[in-house]
């Protein structure tokens, strides 16, 4: 959300709390962009959870991936996810530069 966003959504809440809205309009659209901001989540976890299954599916033989501890999963897998949340957060290039891995 930019910041002209959140500052209209701050300035929504502080007036719920004061108890001085102006009409039902301020609650209907803070719920309308909640809801919004849930279902993309949802989606993106419902996609990410069908990319690892395919992933999972190409880098293991059912037997294998029978036998997979979460432990062993999760030391494959973290150090991507890792990387993929810095970058996002514009931190990705100065992690690698540190060695964080």
């Amino acid at each position: 959300m930019d910041r002209a966003r959140r500052r209209g959504m701050a300035g929504l809440l502080d007036r719920i709390v004061e108890g001085r809205l102006d009409s039902g309009r301020d609650v209907l659209t803070i719920t309308a962009d909640v809801r919004a901001k849930k279902g993309a989540f949802h989606q993106s976890m419902v996609d990410a959870r069908e990319r690892t299954r395919i992933n999972l599916l190409q880098a293991y033989t059912p037997a294998r991936l029978r036998a997979l501890t979460f432990e062993e999963f999760w030391a494959q897998a973290a150090p991507a996810w890792g990387e993929k949340l810095a970058d996002r957060a514009g931190v990705g290039d100065a992690c690698r530069a540190r060695g964080v891995e």
